[in-house]
């Protein structure tokens, strides 16, 4: 595919024109297609990283990498974002995931959750740890007038 066509593919897909994608503007609904084509470009073309740059409006080449990146880690932890555009567009282009990675970004993502969570656990934990015993049992009251802006009646 040229890279030519692989912007065309993903404009139609998400329905923009390519003018939009080759702005500067940050906003979500430009910065996801741009990021999509980058990858693309990237993994289905020869075309080096300052040239991907170049035809995405002038880019920097560390931004394609960063595009790269952005799209690589949401197909490792199953994300949300850009996963499902990922998955549809890789099938436009005839290079449709397999059931292993499926199951591999599933697991990835279920993986981070846990981890998430133990971390969470494990630093609530260590808190309530270090606060000495009479303090875990102190109720907390409202301050008096002197430390409030209220004044005392």
């Amino acid at each position: 595919m040229t890279p030519q066509q692989i912007i065309d593919t993903v404009c139609d897909y998400f329905g923009i024109t390519p003018e939009y994608i080759t702005t500067k503007c940050r906003k979500r609904e430009y910065i996801i297609p741009r990021h999509l084509c980058m990858y693309f470009l990237y993994n289905n073309t020869g075309t080096s990283l300052a040239h991907i740059g170049e035809l995405m409006g002038g880019y920097d080449h560390t931004t394609v990498i960063n595009a790269r990146n952005v799209c690589e880690n949401a197909k490792e932890v199953f994300d949300k974002v850009y996963y499902p555009h990922i998955e549809a567009l890789q099938q436009k282009f005839g290079v449709p995931l397999d059931d292993y990675q499926k199951l591999q970004a599933e697991n990835k993502h279920l993986q981070n959750q846990v981890l998430y969570w133990q971390r969470r656990a494990k630093a609530k934990k260590t808190i309530i740890k270090q606060l000495p015993p009479e303090a875990k049992e102190v109720k907390f009251v409202r301050p008096p007038a002197i430390y409030s802006n209220q004044r005392a009646s």
